[in-house]
C-alpha cells in the first residue's frame, strides 16, 4: 500500500487531479544550467555503471581470477610450484536420469534366491586358469619411473583433490577481498493501491521506486554508501486523466565504529583468508613432494616383486634340477627314495610360492593402476628403471638444521601460532564498549517532467549525524570466548613445539636410515656371493651332498637375492625420504624429480626387459597328476654306474641361476 502521506503529497503537488487545488510548489533552489544538468547525469551514471559491471562477471572470469591469484602466490612463495588448472568445472548438471530429486533412490539388494552363482568344476585346470589371470598382453602399456610420474600428474585423483584444495583457498581469498571492494546494487520496487483516499473516491495509485548505488566496507571498520533513488507515483482513474509525481534523491551515508570492532579486527576474515592461501600453497607443494616419493615407492615395490618372481623362478628351476638328479640316482639304485621325495616336496612348495608371488604382483599392480587413474581394463607393463644417485654425506645435526630451515609444514605451524595470538587480541576487542558514529547526507528534488530522470533542481538538502555509546554491561559470552582463544593459543604453541621436536627426530633418523640401508645392502650383497659360491661348490661335489643340503642352499640363495633386491629399494627410498624429511627435495612443474642440490647429477635409465611375470610354471617330472603341465627337458640317458661308482654328474645349471633372459646383477 502507498502511505497516505505520499498520496496527500500527490494531491498537493498536482493541479490536474480532481479534488485537488492549488499550483505546483516552486523550488527553493535556483534553476540549473546545462553544465549542472550534465554533472548530475554523470554522477548518476557513475552509480549505475558499476552495478551493471558487477552483473557481467561470469564463471570464466572467476576461473581466470583464481588462476591469476594462484600463479602470483606460487611464483612469489615457491617459484617451482605449478599453478593448478584442470579446466572449467560444470556449473550445472541436467537431471538426465531423473534421480537428482528422487526422495528414495533405488537400491539393488535382491534376495538370496535370486542370486545365481555357478559352481566350479573340481577337475578344472587351475594352473592354466591362474596363468590366464597373470598373463601379460603384448600390447600392454609400458611404464618406467618417469612415465609413472607423468601418468600420476594426469590421472591421480588424490593429486586432483590436493589441487582443488588450493583452488578453494584462492576462491576464499577472492570472496574475502570482495567484502572490501565497491559493491554495486540496484533494486526496483512497485506498489499498487486502490481505495477511497484523500477524499478521492475509488482512486488508484501506482508507486515505483528505483534505487541504484554502491557500498564500500572500510578496512578499519564500518562502511560508506552512495545511492541514487528515483520514485514515481501515478494516479490512475478510469484509465484516463493520469497524474503523477516523480521525485529523486542522492544519498551519502557512513557508519564507523570507534572502539569495539575497530581496527584490524574488521579485516580478520580477509587476513585469515590471505594467510590460508599461503598455507595451502605450502601444503600443496609438500603434497607434491610426498606424492612423488609415494609413487616412486610403489613403483620400486612392484619392481622388487618382479625380482621376487624371477628369483622364485630361478629357485624353482634349481629345485627341479635337483629333483631330476635324485630321480636318476634312485633309478640307478644310488640313492634312497626319500631323497627324491624331499626334492619333489620342495618343488611343489616352490610352485605354490611362485603362484602366490604372481598373485601378489597382480593385486599390487591393480592397486597401482587405481592410484594412477588408469582403467583396470588397461594392461600395464612395469619396466624396471635404474635410479642411480649419490648418497648424502651429512651429519644428524646438519640434517636437523636443514629440516628446521626448509620444512614448509613447520613454517605453517609457526604462523598458526600468530593466528591464535591474533585471535586472543580480537577476543579482547569484543570486551570494549560500543561507540559508533554515523552520518547521512541527502539531496532531493521533485520533477514534473517524466523525462527528467536524473537530479536537476534540488528542492531540499539535509544532513543527519549520530553517535551511539553502548555500555559493556553484558560481556559474559565475550569473556568466555576470550578464555577459549587463550587456550587455543596455548594449544597452538604446544602443537608447534611438538611438530618441531618430531621433525628433529625424523631428520636425524632419516640420515641414519640412509647409512643403515647402505650397510644392509653391503651385507646382502655379501650374502648373495656366499650362497652362490656355496651352490657352485655343491654342484662340483654333488656326490658328497644330499638332497636336503642342495634344497637348503637353493632356498638360501633365493632369500639372499630377495633381501639384496629389497635392500636396493630401501636405499633408494631412504635417500628420497631423507630429502623430503629435511625439506630439500624439489619437484619440477611436470611432476618429475629435480637434481639434488649439492649432489652429483643422478641418472634415470630403463633396464633391459627381463622375464615377464606370469609365464607358465615349470613342473617336476615323474608325477602323473602334473603331466599335463609343461615339463622340463628330458635328461639324457645315464649309463649304468659301475659298482662302487656314483652316477655321472649332469650338466645342469648351477642352483640359484636364473634363465638366460634374466640378467644377474
Amino acid at each position: 500500500m502507498i502511505p497516505s502521506s505520499r498520496l496527500g503529497t500527490l494531491c498537493a503537488r498536482t493541479s490536474k487531479a480532481p479534488g485537488c487545488g492549488g499550483t505546483p510548489r516552486r523550488s527553493r533552489w535556483p534553476a540549473r544550467g546545462p553544465l549542472g544538468h550534465r554533472v548530475t547525469e554523470l554522477l548518476a551514471l557513475a552509480l549505475v555503471l558499476p552495478a551493471l559491471a558487477g552483473c557481467m562477471d561470469t564463471l570464466a572470469d572467476v576461473d581466470a581470477r583464481t588462476s591469476r591469484l594462484r600463479a602470483v602466490q606460487s611464483e612469489s612463495l615457491l617459484r617451482t610450484t605449478p599453478t593448478p588448472d584442470r579446466g572449467a568445472y560444470p556449473s550445472d548438471f541436467p537431471n538426465a536420469t531423473g534421480q537428482l530429486t528422487t526422495i528414495a533412490p533405488p537400491t539393488s539388494n535382491p534376495p538370496v534366491e535370486d542370486i545365481k552363482i555357478q559352481a566350479a568344476d573340481a577337475a578344472r585346470d587351475v594352473a592354466a586358469r591362474l596363468a590366464t589371470y597373470t598373463a601379460e598382453p603384448e600390447n600392454a602399456m609400458s611404464l618406467d619411473l618417469p612415465g609413472v610420474w607423468k601418468q600420476a600428474q594426469q590421472g591421480a585423483r588424490e593429486l586432483f583433490s590436493a589441487e582443488e584444495e588450493y583452488i578453494l583457498a584462492s576462491i576464499a581469498v577472492l570472496i574475502a577481498r570482495r567484502d572490501f571492494e565497491p559493491r554495486p546494487f540496484a533494486t526496483i520496487a512497485a506498489n499498487f493501491s486502490r481505495g477511497d483516499t484523500s477524499g478521492t473516491p475509488t482512486a488508484s495509485f501506482l508507486n515505483v521506486v528505483n534505487t541504484v548505488g554502491v557500498t564500500q566496507n572500510l578496512p578499519f571498520g564500518g562502511s560508506v554508501a552512495a545511492s541514487f533513488i528515483w520514485e514515481f507515483t501515478r494516479q490512475l482513474r478510469d484509465l484516463v486523466g493520469q497524474d503523477y509525481v516523480a521525485t529523486s534523491s542522492f544519498q551519502l551515508s557512513a557508519a564507523v565504529p570507534l572502539l569495539r570492532n575497530f581496527g584490524d579486527i574488521a579485516r580478520e576474515d580477509l587476513i585469515q583468508a590471505e594467510r590460508n592461501l599461503v598455507y595451502e600453497a605450502r601444503q600443496y607443494e609438500e603434497f607434491r613432494r610426498s606424492f612423488l616419493i609415494d609413487i616412486a615407492s610403489d613403483y620400486f615395490a612392484l619392481v622388487q616383486q618382479q625380482k621376487v618372481i624371477r628369483n622364485q623362478q630361478g629357485a624353482l628351476q634349481s629345485l627341479q634340477n635337483e629333483e631330476r638328479r635324485q630321480s636318476a640316482l634312485v633309478q640307478a639304485d644310488r640313492s634312497a627314495e626319500f631323497q627324491r621325495n624331499i626334492a619333489l616336496s620342495d618343488v611343489l612348495n616352490a610352485q605354490s610360492s611362485l603362484a602366490a608371488a604372481r598373485e601378489t604382483y597382480v593385486l599390487a599392480l591393480d592397486n597401482f593402476k587405481v592410484r594412477l587413474g588408469i582403467p583396470l581394463s588397461t594392461p600395464v607393463r612395469i619396466v624396471e628403471t635404474a635410479l642411480d644417485f649419490a648418497e648424502p654425506d651429512v651429519s644428524p645435526d646438519q640434517a636437523m638444521e636443514a629440516a628446521l630451515r626448509y620444512r614448509l609444514d613447520l613454517q605453517t605451524a609457526r604462523d598458526a601460532v600468530d593466528d591464535a595470538r591474533r585471535g586472543v587480541r580480537n577476543a579482547r576487542n569484543q570486551l570494549l564498549p560500543d561507540l559508533d558514529v554515523a552520518g547521512t547526507a541527502d539531496v532531493a528534488t521533485e520533477q514534473q517532467n517524466l523525462g527528467d530522470f536524473f537530479l536537476r533542481r534540488p528542492d531540499s538538502g539535509a544532513f543527519t549525524g549520530s553517535i551511539t555509546l553502548g555500555l559493556p554491561l553484558d560481556r559474559v559470552v565475550e569473556r568466555l570466548a576470550l578464555r577459549s582463544a587463550s587456550i587455543a593459543a596455548a594449544q597452538s604453541e604446544r602443537s608447534f613445539t611438538l611438530l618441531r621436536d618430531a621433525i628433529i627426530v625424523d631428520s636425524r633418523a632419516a640420515i641414519r636410515n640412509v647409512e643403515l640401508s647402505r650397510f644392509q645392502l653391503n651385507l646382502a650383497e655379501r650374502a648373495v656371493e656366499i650362497n652362490r659360491r656355496r651352490a657352485l661348490e655343491q654342484q662340483l661335489k654333488s656326490d658328497e651332498v644330499d638332497a636336503q643340503q642342495i634344497v637348503d642352499t637353493a632356498l638360501a640363495l633365493q632369500n639372499s637375492e630377495n633381501a639384496r633386491d629389497a635392500a636396493i629399494a630401501d636405499l633408494r627410498n631412504a635417500i628420497l625420504s631423507f630429502l623430503v624429511t629435511t625439506g630439500q627435495l624439489r619437484v619440477t612443474d611436470d611432476g618429475q624429480l629435480q637434481q639434488f642440490p649439492g649432489l652429483p647429477p643422478f641418472v634415470i635409465q630403463s633396464v633391459a626387459p627381463a622375464a615377464v611375470p606370469g609365464q607358465p610354471d615349470p613342473v617336476p617330472t615323474g608325477e602323473r597328476d602334473l603331466r599335463s603341465a609343461p615339463a622340463a627337458p628330458d635328461l639324457p640317458a645315464a649309463p649304468a654306474p659301475e659298482p662302487g661308482q656314483a652316477p655321472p654328474a649332469q650338466a645342469d645349471p648351477a642352483p640359484g641361476q636364473a634363465p638366460a633372459l634374466i640378467p644377474l646383477p
